[in-house]
Parts: structure tokens; C-alpha cells; sequence
């Protein structure tokens, strides 16, 4: 099989993101007795910010120091903030579990503290900074032990068990998919227009069925290695089987119904059927208009690379006339129709790829729109079976998921 890489870009908005960082920073991060005898509660104030680099999360948390401490005949307060920065570095474990390490690089005070003694403020800006460096450890543990609470595991494990599968396409219909055990990889994190922009590399073996069931197993996908690489177009590479019952159902909504002028003849075919023993492909089909009765074509399948249709070598006719008049024409109309056949029955794909575009440019999900185009394709090893038409398809693609 041949192996298919899917480089979709996912967008994230950073708001989203801050709430789930706040969701993991501890609302009290301590509340205890310290040196000199201050009781010092410190707690998470206002919005957190963040920002992205490879593996690593950058985040200022706004902190709320509340400072007591006894002087015999009162209780001496004051109040003060602090902007403290983070940064996080996370690992995705083999079984989808998420382990980090948070580090206090550094804070800076947006209110400066002085505690009143009454009769005069002491600066202790120092003496709360040695607190804050003896607590370090502790704030970044708890930190920790939120963050490693995410099950991405289970969302993983949800996210595939909802994938369809057959999934309903434009034109073609109902299209199943087989995959070999998904390799994954995550390319470096960015921040783009209040985004984060990551990249999921995605690398397995792909094969489908169009209008066909195929042999199918459970999805598996791995948990990801981190990669510097930069982002690349996604590279399909399809084993691919079309249900003849398909490409009937095709050539009657291309086909049928239609009046095409043949010489002096006019002729209108409709309920299309389309047959294969294997080698060449048979279509029959009744026809209307200047000429009535049925024809039969046979001919062999051909893509051709130049200009990207599909179309039949080695055309036989055969006519079939319903009525005197029809009948009595069956041999000069045999001829025109052949040479219209060989001249016109031409199916270009770059038109059902445009198609395909229009639908996937913008299609909506639980969650998000996916964004896609296909970029370049090609088709080769085109192939006649019993039911099916098997060849390899080879796309290249831009893929972008945006969540809402």
C-alpha cells in the first residue's frame, strides 16, 4: 500500500486556550506562615495570558498578595500584585497521557508593598520576594498536578469513534475508508492573528470504497513525537475501488436526459446500465428522438494524464432500431453515433474536483469548519473488475481545522 500524509493546520483561538491555562492554575497557590512572621495568602487575579514556542507554554498569571502580621497590639495588613511568568513544557506519553514541568522564570510587582506599623510603612518587597523563591517549587507542583489531570487520551478515543465511516461525498456518494495504524507527529506551535496554529502530522496507509464497502479494522492513531520540521501540503496516495453501480448512477445524472445532435439525427438516451466482465465496460442505454431503440457500447476504460479525462478505447457499437423508420437507419446511424461516441464521450475530472473543492472549502462541523482544497491530483493503474473500477489516486492538498 502506499502511504498517505495528512499535514492538517489546526486553529485554535488563544482565548480559548487562557481559560483552559486558567482552568489548571490553582485559584490559592499558598496560604501560610513565613519568615519574620508574616501570614501570607498569595491568589490568582485577573486574566492570564499566554503564548506558544515548540512543546513549551509561556503564561504571566496576575497574583494577590494578602500580608498579616502581628504586632502585639494590632494586626498590620497590606495588600499588593504581582505579575508572575510561567513556562510549561509538556510530553504526550505513549498512551495519550500528558506530563509537565512548570518553571517561575520570573515576576515583576504591579502594586509595591508596604506594610503599616501605624506610626510608619516598611517596604518588605524583599522579604515577599524571598517568600515567593521558597514557594516557587511548590506553586509550580501544584501547576503540575491540574495540567497532568487531562485526559487527552479519551478525547483522542472519542474524536475516532465519531468519525463516519462510509462519510457521504458530492457526486459520488457514500465513500468507506480503511487505514493501517496511524503514525502521528506535532509540528512546531505558533502564534498567528489571536491563534494557535498547530500542526498534526499524520502518516498511515489508505485505501477506499467508493460506492463499495471495503475490509475495514479499528482506527488506531499513535500518540505524537515532536518534530522542528516545517509544515507541508498533505500528501494522499489512495488505493481506491469505484462501484460500477456508482459510475452508473453518474452517467445517468450526466447523461440522461439530455439531446445531443448526431448529423441529421437527434437522439436523447436515458436509464442508463452499466456491466464489466472484468476487461472492457458495456453500456446500455435506451435512446429517443430522431432515432428510437436501444444502443450498446463496449469499451475499455483509459485515463489520460495529458488532459485528465476519462474516456473508452476500442469503441464497438451496437444499434438497435424500435419501429420501420429506426430500423431502416440502423447502419448509417451506427456509424455517426460510433464516431459521435469516440469524438464526445469524454469525462474531464478537473470539473468534479472543483466540485469537490466547492463542498470542502467550507464545510462545518460539532465544533469547527474544516477547510480544504486540493491542490494537484493524479490518477494511474486505472483497472477494470467484476463490480468495481480500482485505481491509484495521488493528491496533494491544504487542510486547515478551525475551532469554534
Amino acid at each position: 500500500m502506499a502511504t498517505s500524509i495528512l499535514n492538517p493546520l489546526i486553529s485554535i483561538p488563544i482565548a480559548e486556550l487562557e481559560k483552559v491555562i486558567d482552568s489548571y492554575v490553582p485559584q490559592e497557590l499558598f496560604n501560610d506562615s513565613v519568615a519574620s512572621g508574616l501570614q501570607v495568602k498569595a491568589s490568582k487575579e485577573g486574566t492570564i495570558r499566554l503564548a506558544m514556542e515548540f512543546n513549551r507554554i509561556l503564561y504571566r498569571v496576575p497574583i494577590r498578595l494578602q500580608v498579616k502580621k502581628d504586632i502585639g497590639i494590632s494586626v498590620a495588613k497590606t495588600n499588593c500584585k504581582l505579575l508572575m511568568q510561567f513556562k510549561t513544557i509538556f510530553v504526550i506519553g505513549s498512551d495519550w497521557s500528558i506530563r509537565t514541568k512548570t518553571e517561575l522564570q520570573q515576576y515583576g510587582w504591579l502594586e509595591k508593598p508596604q506594610l503599616d506599623l501605624g506610626i510608619l510603612s516598611v517596604p518588605i518587597a524583599s522579604v515577599l520576594e524571598g517568600v515567593l523563591n521558597s514557594k516557587q517549587q511548590l506553586i509550580c507542583d501544584a501547576i503540575d498536578a491540574q495540567a497532568n489531570k487531562l485526559d487527552v487520551g479519551n478525547q483522542i478515543r472519542k474524536a475516532i469513534q465519531a468519525l463516519p465511516n462510509p462519510f457521504s461525498a458530492p457526486i459520488i456518494g457514500p465513500v468507506y475508508w480503511e487505514s493501517s495504524p496511524v503514525k502521528t507527529s506535532l509540528h512546531p506551535l505558533e502564534v498567528n492573528d489571536g491563534n494557535l496554529h498547530l500542526t498534526l502530522g499524520l502518516t498511515s496507509d489508505l485505501s477506499v470504497g467508493i460506492g463499495t464497502a471495503i475490509p475495514s479494522s479499528t482506527l488506531e492513531v499513535k500518540a505524537p513525537d515532536f518534530t522542528k520540521s516545517k509544515r507541508a501540503p498533505s500528501q494522499l496516495k489512495l488505493k481506491t475501488k469505484t462501484a460500477i453501480s456508482t459510475i452508473e448512477k453518474i452517467f445517468n445524472k450526466e447523461l440522461a436526459g439530455q439531446a445531443y445532435e448526431v448529423e441529421q439525427y437527434t437522439i436523447t438516451p436515458s436509464n442508463i446500465l452499466i456491466s464489466c466482465d472484468g476487461q472492457r465496460m458495456t453500456l446500455k442505454s435506451t435512446l429517443a428522438g430522431s432515432f428510437s431503440g436501444q444502443v450498446t457500447l463496449h469499451g475499455i476504460p483509459f485515463y489520460n494524464q495529458e488532459d485528465k479525462t476519462l474516456y473508452c478505447r476500442e469503441v464497438d457499437i451496437e444499434l438497435e432500431g424500435t419501429g420501420l423508420k429506426s430500423k431502416s437507419i440502423v447502419m448509417l446511424a451506427s456509424k455517426h453515433i460510433k464516431k459521435k461516441v469516440e469524438e464526445n464521450l469524454k469525462f474531464p475530472v478537473d470539473p468534479i474536483v472543483n466540485e469537490i473543492n466547492k463542498q470542502i472549502n467550507k464545510y462545518q462541523f460539532e465544533g469547527g469548519v474544516l477547510k480544504a482544497y486540493i491542490v494537484s491530483y493524479k490518477l494511474a493503474n486505472l483497472k477494470m473488475a467484476i463490480e468495481t473500477i480500482d485505481v491509484d489516486v495521488d493528491i496533494e492538498s491544504l487542510v486547515t481545522i478551525e475551532r469554534k
